[in-house]
C-alpha cells in the first residue's frame, strides 16, 4: 500500500480559469486537506489529482508513476463527491457491489466484501433499500463504502460534510479517522470549511485564484499564517485564540487550599481530608507563600505531637507569575515533573495555583470553541 502524490510546474487551464502549482506533495497514508473559497480552484486540483481530464503543462505523479501514463484502473484511486453519486436505480447493496462487479478479473468473494463493508458502515439495515429513502449520512456510508471496497490507495473526498448536520459531521469525523486507520490509504478531501480541516487533516494546503497561498501543518498554519488573505480565511477570533497566548492567570486555580505554618499535624489531614487533596500551600497571615507539605511528609512525622506545619513544610523553589504565559509554564513543569505551581505576585504573596488538571480544563473548553 503507497499513496504518495508529487505535484511538480503544474498549468491546467479550463474555460477561462487556469490553475497554476509550482510543487505540492502529498506524503503516503495522510490526510491531506486543500482549502479555498468558491473559484478558488481547490476542485479543478482535486479532479487534477484525479486524472480527470488533460493537464496543460508539469506532471502529476502517483508513486513515482505519471497520471497521465497510467490507465484509470491502475491508479488506484477511490473518488467521492459532493451529491455522493449514487445510482438510484441500485439498491444500497448493489451500488456498493458496482465496481466489483465490473472488475476484471471479477473477483469470486462479492457477496463477502459488500456484506464486510455493510458491517464496518453499520448500514446493514439498509442494503436492500434504494438512495432515494435514506438520509444524507447515510447516503456518505453508502458512498464511502462503495469507493473503499475497490481498497483504494488514494481517497478523494470533495466537500465530504458541507450537506450534513453537526451531529452527523462530528460523527463522519470520527468514522472517518476510522477508515484512515483501517485502510491505512492517504486521504485527500475539499473544503471550505477551516475547522474541519484542523480538526482531520495532517497538513493542509490554502489556495486562491489558482494558486497555493500557503501549505503546511494546522499548527504551522495557525501560528505563521502566510498573508493577510490567510489570516481573514483562518479567522481573527480562532487566530487571536492561537496567537495570544493564554496567561496563567486564565487558568490558574483562585483559593488554593492553604495552612497556617503554626497549625498541628493533625490538623492539617483533616484539612487534607475535607478537601480531598494530598498537599497543602503553607502561607503566613499575609498570605505570602511560604512552602508546603504533603501527606507524605504529615504521615512521616505525624507521631511527633510536638511539631507543627512550619517544622515539616518544604519551601518551593519555583513559581509562575500571573502574567506568565501558559507555554512557558507547562515547560517548567514538564522540567520540574512537577504536579503544580503556586502562583505569587511581584511581593511573593499566593494568588492561585496552576495544576495539570486546570490546564486540561482550560485547554478541552478552548478546543470546544474553537472546533
Amino acid at each position: 500500500m503507497a499513496g504518495r502524490i508529487d505535484v511538480e510546474n503544474l498549468r491546467v487551464t479550463r474555460g477561462e480559469f487556469t490553475l497554476e502549482v509550482d510543487s505540492l506533495h502529498v506524503r503516503e497514508r495522510e490526510i491531506f486537506a486543500i482549502l479555498g473559497t468558491t473559484g478558488s480552484g481547490k476542485t479543478v486540483l482535486m479532479e487534477s489529482i484525479a486524472g480527470a481530464f488533460p493537464i496543460n503543462e508539469g506532471s502529476i505523479k502517483l508513486d513515482d508513476k505519471d497520471i497521465e501514463a497510467l490507465p484509470i484502473q491502475q491508479r488506484h484511486l477511490g473518488i467521492l463527491y459532493q451529491d455522493y453519486a449514487l445510482f438510484p436505480h441500485l439498491t444500497v447493496w448493489d451500488n456498493i457491489a458496482y465496481g466489483l462487479k465490473h472488475q476484471r478479473p471479477r473477483p469470486d468473494n462479492i457477496d463477502e466484501q459488500v456484506g464486510n463493508m455493510l458491517h464496518m458502515f453499520e448500514i446493514e439495515h439498509l442494503a436492500g433499500r434504494y438512495p432515494g429513502v435514506i438520509s444524507g449520512g447515510e447516503s456518505q456510508r453508502v458512498a464511502l463504502a462503495r469507493a473503499l471496497v475497490m481498497h483504494p490507495e488514494i481517497l478523494i473526498l470533495d466537500e465530504p460534510f458541507s450537506a450534513l448536520d453537526p451531529t452527523t459531521k462530528r460523527q463522519m469525523y470520527k468514522l472517518l479517522r476510522n477508515v484512515h486507520e483501517s485502510f491505512s490509504c492517504t486521504i485527500v478531501f475539499v473544503t471550505h470549511d477551516m475547522d474541519e480541516a484542523i480538526k482531520i487533516a495532517d497538513n493542509i494546503l490554502l489556495m486562491k485564484d489558482g494558486e497555493i497561498v500557503q501549505s503546511g501543518s494546522p499548527e504551522e498554519i495557525l501560528r505563521h499564517p502566510a498573508n493577510d488573505f490567510v489570516k481573514e480565511f483562518i479567522g481573527k477570533k480562532r487566530l487571536s485564540k492561537v496567537q495570544d497566548m493564554a496567561t496563567v492567570e486564565e487558568v490558574m486555580v483562585n483559593h488554593p487550599r492553604t495552612v497556617h505554618p503554626t497549625r498541628g499535624l493533625a490538623q492539617s489531614m483533616t484539612m487534607m481530608e475535607k478537601n480531598k487533596v494530598d498537599s497543602l500551600l503553607v502561607v503566613d497571615n499575609q498570605d505570602k507563600l511560604l512552602g508546603n507539605i504533603t501527606i507524605y511528609d504529615v504521615v512521616k512525622a505525624f507521631d511527633d505531637e510536638s511539631l507543627k506545619v512550619q517544622d515539616i513544610m518544604k519551601p518551593f523553589e519555583h513559581s509562575v507569575t500571573p502574567d506568565t504565559l501558559l507555554p512557558k509554564a507547562i515547560q517548567l513543569m514538564d522540567e520540574l515533573k512537577a504536579p503544580y505551581l503556586p502562583v505569587v505576585n511581584d511581593t511573593g504573596h499566593l494568588v492561585g495555583l496552576l495544576t495539570r488538571g486546570s490546564i486540561v480544563g482550560y485547554v478541552s473548553s478552548e478546543v470546544e470553541v474553537m472546533l
